[in-house]
């Protein structure tokens, strides 16, 4: 009905420029129905009516040289002269920039090729033309870019803290929403300690609902709830926390968010109940229903199959999603990378494998360089893979140290989950030094 509605405005709108605010209502209501590939599709005629385009033969080469554009014209600017930018005065540029924000929020569902493109027009728009409300949001965004496809944290650490004081000046419910997203969801994480970001993220969720802007809403409370569970939030409070937020996103017709959290659910009973018969029969059934496992899900399943020590279907899970951990920044590509990282040290001690031996490898300098960043988010995790690999080359004073050097940082850090991890580790360890009193009350301080 609505859409019926502005197509007859649209057919009695005398100018381009009358017919602009309905676009606008057009491509935000074809995006929030869920038809997000139209959405972008209207908004890009739209943006080739203000002089504006984006290309359609992206190479990871031009992209790169794009980003090293932005990066070197952005080397001049700190973070009081991008708070006193000039507002901007030119319509057709404000326009502009009004559509690409627009065409960012749906790519990462329908053209996901877009997003470096797009973030960095609208930073290169803002700083040629003059600042405005939907400059805010595009700093974080190529902030995350940076991340993503450069790998320089630096960089988009410094883009997210442009973003985050610019919203002292253009605040609004939908513009917070999106920052959250993407700084405290994305980009602060690989630096700032995981748990003074987690409550930012449920923040996003609630500004996100008041501006009207569910999706973003409903992107920011997955994250509050993954970022829960990767950093050792108590099971029992998050599963409630879990149904309840399942309830808004069944109702808000968010599937995908919904089924990763009724799967990660579904896990939760499995690790509190001990129910670990029923692991691989939810993992079948996962796989009947849908041929490609998301990696949430896929991830989910490593997690816990992990836990309980069952390490033949651990590693086929590891399979099915192979994700590039030597260029991954993403916080689950990391915890994932920590977990096949122990995983394959175990069983390369079992097998004497050194295909498993190069996995793990490249899963410890993962975490090696992530916590180069950020040592309260990764050195425990860093050091318990350093043990393990001690461990597995027979480096017994080099193990020992690590093992006890990681429950110390997890301990003081509050990682809970993964002091109780380290400890059981360590108690494996001890137990092949034949110091069987030294596993004993390890294993009994990790129940």
């Amino acid at each position: 009905e609505s859409m019926k509605y502005i197509g007859e405005v649209l057919d009695h709108s005398s100018n381009f420029d009358d017919r602009l605010e309905v676009f606008h209502v057009l491509v935000k209501s074809l995006g929030s129905s869920g038809a997000q590939l139209e959405a972008i599709e209207k908004g890009m005629l739209v943006l080739e009516g203000l002089g504006e385009s984006i290309p359609l033969d992206f190479t990871p080469k031009s992209v790169h040289n794009y980003l090293m554009k932005m990066e070197k014209e952005l080397d001049d600017y700190d973070k009081d002269r991008i708070l006193h930018l000039p507002l901007i005065q030119d319509s057709s540029k404000y326009q502009a920039l009004k559509f690409l924000s627009l065409i960012y929020l749906f790519a990462a569902r329908a053209r996901p090729e877009f997003i470096p493109f797009v973030s960095c027009r609208i930073v290169e728009l803002t700083l040629h033309h003059g600042i405005c409300q939907y400059s805010v949001a595009g700093f974080a965004a190529l902030g995350t870019i940076m991340i993503s496809v450069k790998g320089d944290v630096e960089a988009g650490y410094r883009l997210g803290k442009f973003s985050t004081s610019l919203l002292g000046k253009f605040d609004s419910d939908v513009v917070a929403s999106q920052v959250a997203a993407s700084v405290y969801g994305v980009i602060n994480v690989l630096v700032e300690p995981a748990q003074a970001n987690i409550e930012r993220l449920r923040n996003g969720y609630r500004r996100g609902l008041l501006g009207g802007n569910i999706e973003m809403a409903m992107t920011n409370i997955f994250l509050y709830c993954r970022h829960s569970f990767f950093f050792g939030k108590e099971l029992n409070r998050l599963q409630s926390e879990l149904m309840h937020y399942m309830q808004q996103m069944e109702h808000y017709k968010q599937e995908m968010y919904r089924k990763n959290m009724a799967n990660t659910n579904e896990l939760i009973a499995i690790l509190t109940t001990g129910r670990v018969e029923q692991l691989q029969s939810f993992f079948c059934e996962s796989t009947t229903q849908s041929k490609v496992i998301p990696q949430a899900i896929s991830f989910n399943y490593l997690l816990t199959a992990f836990i309980f020590r069952e390490f033949e279907f651990a590693l086929k899970l590891c399979e099915i999603y192979k994700h590039k951990a030597t260029k991954a920044w993403r916080i689950q590509d990391i915890v994932q990378s920590f977990y096949e990282g122990l995983l394959a040290y175990g069983l390369a001690r079992q097998r004497s494998d050194r295909t498993l031996i190069a996995v793990a490898d490249n899963a410890t300098d993962v975490l090696v360089r992530c916590a180069g960043h950020s040592k309260w988010n990764f050195e425990n995790k860093m050091k318990l893979l350093q043990a393990e690999k001690f461990f597995t080359n027979n480096q017994i004073d080099e193990a020992r140290e690590a093992f006890e050097s990681s429950i110390k940082c997890a301990q003081a850090h509050k990682f809970i989950h993964e002091e109780a991890i380290a400890l059981e580790l360590a108690a494996y360890f001890y137990a092949a030094q034949k110091d069987y009193d030294k596993s004993k009350s390890l294993l009994q301080m990790s129940s």
